[in-house]
């Protein structure tokens, strides 16, 4: 890994209340004062039920894996980024809601909470932190959202289930993580009963996928100074 990504990766890790501060200022500047008096009262409401949504120090987690050195900070994209990105995988396919949606590094739950929300009926989180994982399930149950498995375990562990339609990295780790995690997915490949869609936001380490010339890019989207990579694994045969 480069130095510059590695630097990355360590100021992703350490934004903290200064980022939440910083979003919170960008949303006034770029949405005005009325939406974002809306958000903040939409996330209120969360506290009241309960719910816990907010970015996490991974260094406070008790995190035991090998991998924790690779990983990124705890947090979410804005509500408006993640349903434009989820609405345009809905136009990608017709029947794209029918396979399992897995987010790889699901924190607290949020991103399957909004893909339940857009239609997607069976979802798999994938995080290595027991903390987080006890969160997320809190948070969707309060949510009342069912046909979701959230799984305590490191990515690169990760078998992928036969019906895998869209799989989901918010920059959850580095390089050498996301080698391990493609070469699995194409070792499995045969079994798929679905072309897989695999969406990579915040992509700093996209460069990874041109090493795997079986993930065919389709979509570059920039939207709200936000950029998501889409790329489609066709199944075995096709």
């Amino acid at each position: 890994m480069t130095k510059k990504n590695d630097t990355v990766l360590m100021k992703n890790r350490q934004k903290g209340i200064f980022h939440i501060a910083k979003t919170v200022f960008e949303k006034l500047k770029d949405e005005g004062i009325k939406t974002t008096l809306e958000k903040i009262a939409k996330n209120i409401g969360y506290k009241l039920k309960g719910i816990d949504f907010d970015a996490h120090e991974l260094t406070s987690l008790n995190i035991k894996s090998d991998n924790l050195k690779y990983a990124t900070i705890c947090g979410s994209s804005s509500e408006n980024t993640v349903n434009h990105v989820l609405n345009t995988l809905l136009d990608f396919e017709k029947n794209i809601t029918k396979g399992k949606f897995i987010d790889i590094g699901s924190g607290k739950g949020k991103l399957l909470s909004h893909a339940y929300n857009c239609g997607f009926k069976k979802l798999i989180g994938v995080e290595f932190s027991k903390k987080l994982c006890e969160i997320s399930q809190k948070n969707l149950s309060i949510l009342g959202i069912k046909n979701v498995k959230i799984h305590h375990m490191d990515a690169v562990d990760f078998v992928f289930p036969r019906d895998t339609k869209v799989i989901y990295f918010l920059n959850p780790f580095s390089d050498k993580v996301f080698k391990k995690v493609l070469s699995n997915i194409l070792t499995e490949r045969k079994k798929f009963i679905y072309d897989i869609y695999v969406v990579y936001r915040a992509p700093i380490f996209n460069d990874v996928f041109l090493k795997f010339k079986d993930f065919k890019h389709i979509k570059s989207d920039l939207f709200n100074g936000d950029l998501t990579e889409f790329y489609l694994l066709k199944r075995a045969g096709k």
